[in-house]
C-alpha cells in the first residue's frame, strides 16, 4: 500500500505471486507465498508493505518466529526487515522504499529440535539411552535377601 501522494503520477504498483529465488536460510522455512513486488517508474517512496502470514504458523494469536524478508539477487541470500505483527490481520506489516522478491520466514521447529539434542548429547557426553547402574556388592546383598530398588522417575529417551 502507497500512502496517500507516495506515488508520482502515472505510476503503476504491480505484485505477483512468484517462485521463490533461493531456499530459506538454514534453520528456516518459506512461509506461504513469495510475492514479486515492483513499481514502475521507479521510485523512492515509503511504501507500507502487509504481508499475510500463514495462519499454521501463528499460535495464540502470534507468530511462531515468523520474520518478513527480501530477496537480496546480489549477495543471493535473504535479507530480513523490521516489522510489526498485526494480530487481528494475521499479517506482517514494515516500512520500505525497496520493492522486489518478499516472502515470510518461519523457524524450522524440527531442525531446531534436532540440533537442541544433538547439542545436549555432546554438553553432557551420553547417547540417548544408557545403562542401569549396578551397586557394587549385589552378590553379597542378594545372598543376605537385600535388593535395591530403582526409585527414580522413568525418564524419556531423547
Amino acid at each position: 500500500m502507497a500512502p496517500a501522494g507516495a506515488l508520482p503520477a502515472g505510476a503503476t504498483l504491480a505484485a505477483r505471486v512468484a517462485k521463490a529465488p533461493a531456499r530459506a536460510p538454514r534453520g528456516l522455512l518459506l512461509a506461504g507465498p513469495t510475492y514479486d513486488l515492483r513499481v514502475s517508474p521507479s521510485t523512492a517512496a515509503q511504501l507500507i508493505l502487509t504481508v499475510p502470514v500463514p495462519a499454521a504458523r501463528t499460535s495464540g494469536g502470534a507468530p511462531r518466529g515468523a520474520l518478513l524478508a527480501y530477496f537480496d539477487p546480489a549477495k543471493r541470500a535473504w535479507v530480513p526487515v523490521a516489522a510489526t505483527f498485526d494480530p487481528v490481520a494475521g499479517t506482517l506489516v514494515a516500512h520500505t522504499r525497496h520493492l522486489s522478491i518478499w516472502s515470510v520466514l518461519v523457524l524450522d521447529t524440527n531442525a531446531a529440535l534436532a540440533n537442541a539434542v544433538q547439542a545436549l548429547k555432546g554438553f553432557i557426553g551420553t547417547t540417548s539411552v544408557a545403562d542401569q547402574p549396578k551397586c557394587a556388592r549385589s552378590d553379597a546383598a542378594a545372598a543376605q535377601n537385600v535388593s535395591a530398588v530403582d526409585i527414580s522417575p522413568r525418564r524419556k529417551e531423547i
